[in-house]
């Protein structure tokens, strides 16, 4: 099966920007790579300057949490639609199907979910619950709804590995990302060792998504 015309892969800054580079360290012809800021306002503002991106054919990579027992981490996830609220009312964005389709194509085995939003970080295994009762979501992140709505004439279709599941809290994190979408190292540190146990598991739950990012990437467009 060939892989699906790609022109850029969006993934946010960071650990998550690495490990999509090493997995495509021995394709030929790989994609352009673009990394972005984590959450919603900061992603808006730094796709409104990337006019060149405009009726291009784009897949958003990158790790998530999950909100669904069926999806523990490790879990690679095609999304379907993002929703996410718009002032009191619920927004709902579709990926694009053709190109969503000919992924799954590519990797049968990946199952297709429904995202949510959350412009900040959902840390509690409550608030997941709420969001997966109330929505009828799989899956949560911070930047699916900006991606979409800023790049309009775009092709854009996500896959992304679960980093974290629903049954365990972890620590917030909502300090440790600044207004510009960049992870604050001190107060990231603090939030982890505030919170030992919660923030081992978050470390351990990060790493292994990374790790299968970066396998899926090698295996997408080898």
């Amino acid at each position: 099966m060939p892989t699906p015309l790609i022109d850029t892969i969006l993934v946010a800054q960071g650990a998550e920007y690495q490990a999509v580079c090493r997995g495509l360290q021995n394709v030929e012809s790989p994609p352009s790579v673009l990394p972005i800021p984590i959450g919603t306002a900061p992603v808006q503002r730094f796709l409104a300057k990337q006019p060149q991106l405009d009726h291009r054919s784009i897949l958003v990579m990158g790790l998530c949490g999950s909100l669904q027992p069926s999806y523990p981490v490790g879990t690679a996830v095609l999304y379907c639609s993002v929703k996410a609220m718009i002032g009191r009312e619920v927004g709902h964005w579709l990926c694009d199907a053709a190109l969503t389709q000919s992924l799954q194509l590519q990797l049968p085995a990946v199952p297709l979910v429904q995202s949510w939003t959350s412009e900040q970080f959902v840390n509690s295994r409550t608030a997941k619950q709420q969001l997966r009762q109330t929505y009828g979501v799989d899956v949560v992140d911070m930047e699916g709804k900006a991606i979409l709505t800023t790049l309009r004439t775009a092709r854009i279709a996500t896959l992304r590995v679960v980093s974290d599941d629903c049954q365990h809290n972890l620590p917030n994190l909502d300090r440790a990302i600044s207004a510009e979408g960049e992870l604050r190292l001190l107060p990231l540190v603090t939030s982890l060792m505030t919170h030992p146990v919660s923030g081992l598991r978050l470390i351990h739950g990060s790493l292994q998504g990374l790790k299968y990012l970066q396998q899926l990437t090698t295996v997408l467009f080898t």
